[in-house]
């Protein structure tokens, strides 16, 4: 029996061993396709930092909160060894830092869910291409939460409840994915004091964090941080199934996103802090009010706890899209309308509105979509007939 056990945690460790090394060597690659306009961003605000100027009030182009170029500061003058500081040293910094972050969120999700779940999220292509060639640092923040929500759910005295909020601060300071998430957990107190507590820390805090920019970043922060809007207002779910008296008019797509989040919040209130976190994770990529590429990374290791069909489906089609849109890999041996037709996201969003159909509903859902269809097609079949008989008279 020992040798048995003795032969099976050598599997185990070899296999954990190769899963790490094949994702990271694939995110290490990524680089060598050369870089998106990402990579020049994070070049100039490195470059903003670097001469100790107030980025808030020195280029519109930075939306988060400090946390972030703070990181840029520190890689870009790490192991500088006398060379130039370019956009291909910080990119291949980045690309390193962002796979680390990506390494332990395979280490939390192996540690609660298993070694399947860690495996579809590490070795996810999204992620891969994502982390590696976009350096988007939408996994920091997604990190830091998934830390905060273990803290939380396994609170047994206030210390450890208030260490949780931090670390959900520090994800709101880092990148304000989570901005609506504070409400979801709050639905699920009952004590009016612990609401608040959970409301204003965060939000206290991410706000606090801006202090030492003032003023001069003032119009900064307001313009391009807490009214910042994406130009992209493809609202792709919305245009999908929306009425057409709602999604008409762009500036109808963030407060549905908004309200959105907010409703399915008080819906799924009595979920658990994990399965809360990942359905949070999954509506904010599928109610999105704008979507890049980078967003699509954002629900992969949701997905990968939750897998199916549909999100089976979604990956594929995501997959394709980043091999070949001009923003992403710009493979061009398929040709160049595979990566274009990606533009809108609309298979994306209808493939992960699926999977998520299916999380939350299960076989029941399933069976109830099957006689959706089966009633669409039926209906089609009528109308086709009623068509005929016209054209015959």
């Amino acid at each position: 029996m020992t040798n048995i056990k003795r032969l099976f945690s050598q599997y185990k460790f070899f296999s954990l061993f190769s899963i790490l090394i094949l994702g990271i060597v694939l995110r290490l690659i990524m680089p060598l396709r050369g870089h998106n306009v990402d990579a020049e961003m994070w070049r100039l605000i490195a470059d903003i930092s670097n001469t100790n100027l107030n980025v808030y009030s020195e280029t519109p182009r930075y939306n988060y909160g400090p946390i972030w170029f703070h990181i840029l500061h520190f890689l870009d003058n790490l192991f500088t060894f006398d060379m130039p500081q370019t956009i291909e040293t910080l990119r291949w910094k980045v690309a390193y830092f962002l796979t680390l972050v990506d390494v332990c969120i395979f280490i939390v999700l192996y540690r609660i869910y298993g070694i399947l779940a860690g495996t579809l999220f590490f070795l996810n292509p999204i992620s891969i291409i994502i982390t590696g060639y976009q350096i988007q640092f939408d996994n920091l923040a997604i990190l830091t939460a998934l830390l905060a929500v273990i803290l939380i759910e396994r609170e047994k005295h206030n210390v450890i409840f208030f260490s949780g909020l931090l670390f959900l601060s520090l994800s709101l300071c880092i990148k304000h994915l989570f901005f609506i998430f504070p409400f979801w957990l709050a639905f699920k107190e009952k004590k009016l004091l612990r609401k608040v507590l959970i409301i204003f820390i965060p939000f206290g805090i991410f706000l606090v964090s801006f202090i030492y920019y003032l003023p001069e970043g003032v119009q900064g922060i307001i313009n391009n941080v807490l009214l910042y809007r994406s130009w992209n207002h493809n609202a792709p779910f919305w245009k999908l199934f929306g009425p057409n008296f709602l999604v008409s008019k762009q500036f109808t797509h963030f407060p549905l996103f908004v309200g959105s989040l907010l409703i399915l919040g008080l819906l799924w209130k009595s979920k658990k802090l994990f399965d809360s976190l990942h359905l949070y994770l999954i509506s904010l990529v599928n109610f999105a009010s704008s979507i890049g590429n980078h967003y699509l990374a954002i629900c992969v290791p949701s997905i990968a706890v939750n897998w199916n069909w549909g999100y089976a489906i979604y990956t594929v089609v995501v997959s394709i899209h980043l091999l070949f849109d001009a923003d992403a890999l710009h493979l061009q041996f398929m040709g160049r309308q595979v990566g274009a037709a990606g533009h809108h996201y609309y298979l994306p969003i209808l493939f992960l509105t699926l999977g998520l159909y299916i999380q939350v509903f299960g076989k029941k859902g399933l069976s109830h979509l099957k006689n959706r269809f089966i009633q669409l097609k039926k209906w089609i079949f009528v109308q086709i007939q009623e068509q005929l008989k016209n054209a015959h008279k």
